[in-house]
Order: structure tokens, then sequence, then C-alpha cells
């Protein structure tokens, strides 16, 4: 997936061509963007990454929980396919809407297209 195979660490000079050309947003597992006190709340185990581009190329989303339990995680507006977890519990082509449930443990793949 090409918003995940950039090929190159961001410098410091490579932030204003990374920001027009991706779009990094950092998911609470409630919903919303992580911003503020989320960030240093210590009870969160999960987080969403969304990773969207400005070509062709599908919308990504990696979901994490580091969490021992499992936790609902509301997704993004739109229809999610699954693509690959680390338990592999899901199967491949999964459609997804609204919120899912994550087992403990788990970092997952999806695509919007």
């Amino acid at each position: 997936y090409p918003a995940l195979a950039d090929g190159k660490w961001f410098e410091k000079e490579d932030i204003a061509m990374a920001r027009a050309d991706y779009h990094v947003h950092w998911l609470c597992h409630s919903g919303g963007e992580i911003d503020g006190d989320k960030w240093n709340d210590k009870s969160c185990y999960s987080m969403g990454i969304l990773i969207r581009t400005n070509d062709n190329s599908p919308d990504c989303l990696v979901v994490i929980n580091a969490s021992a339990q499992e936790v609902i995680f509301r997704l993004p507006p739109g229809r999610w396919t699954f693509v690959l977890d680390n338990d592999g519990k899901t199967p491949k082509g999964t459609i997804m809407e609204f919120q899912i449930l994550l087992n403990p443990h788990v970092i997952l793949l999806a695509i919007q297209e």
C-alpha cells in the first residue's frame, strides 16, 4: 500500500513536503483525534493511525490494542476492508463499519478505497 511504503523517514526539511502529500491522524478508541490530555491518559492502551494520501491510493488505518483486554474501537466514517492482523483471527476482506472489537495485544490494518 503506497501510504505505508514511502521508503524513507521524514527528516526536518521534509516536513513541509510530508504535510502536502500525507494526512496522518492519531485516533482515540472512542472516536476522534488524540489531542491534549488524551496523549497523557495512562489508562488508554489503544490507538489508531489514519493515513490519507493525495493520490489515488487507498487510505490506510492501523489500529493497535496494547491492552490485555478486548477494546471496542470506533472506526472513522466509511467502509473499511480488513487486510491483516497479527493474531490471524479475522478473515481477510472482512468489511468493517462503525466499530470493531479488538482482541488483546493486536495490530490491525484496514484500507478504504
